[in-house]
């Protein structure tokens, strides 16, 4: 296992409490499961993940009328990642529905392709046992 660097100070030396698995190793392209992809952390989760060469099933909805894809492509284009659209699959979901309110055939071939879930979804009117529930 690899671990992850920590900012100097923040822990005691050589103490890290999180390390990266065989499957997020270096080299080895996966398919990744990966919810809040548009936020801070999700975007730039997705844009390593794409730059490894890694597959990503991205769940998450409609914002403002616009849909998951264009949101997800606007945010290729500000990491100038767009030529790594390939790689990437989309899913407009609803986290708190039975089977994230897919059909259960869609349901299925999303968890056939599925290596890892990467949960970074955050949104305040979600009870993180709601999210649990369904997940």
């Amino acid at each position: 296992m690899a671990e992850i660097p920590f900012v100097p100070g923040v822990l005691p030396e050589g103490k890290s409490p999180l390390r990266i698995g065989d499957d997020m190793a270096e080299n080895s392209t996966q398919t990744y499961v990966l919810t809040g992809a548009t936020g801070f952390l999700g975007s730039h989760l997705l844009a390593a993940l794409l730059q490894r060469g890694d597959r990503v099933v991205v769940l998450g909805r409609r914002s403002a009328g616009e849909s998951l894809a264009a949101r997800i492509d606007k945010l290729l284009a500000w990491f100038d990642l767009r030529e790594r659209s390939g790689q990437i699959e989309t899913a407009e979901v609803d986290l708190l529905k039975p089977l994230c309110g897919l059909d259960p055939d869609r349901y299925q071939a999303l968890c056939d392709k599925a290596g890892t879930i990467i949960h970074c979804r955050s949104e305040e009117h979600t009870s993180e046992l709601q999210s649990r529930q369904y997940l």
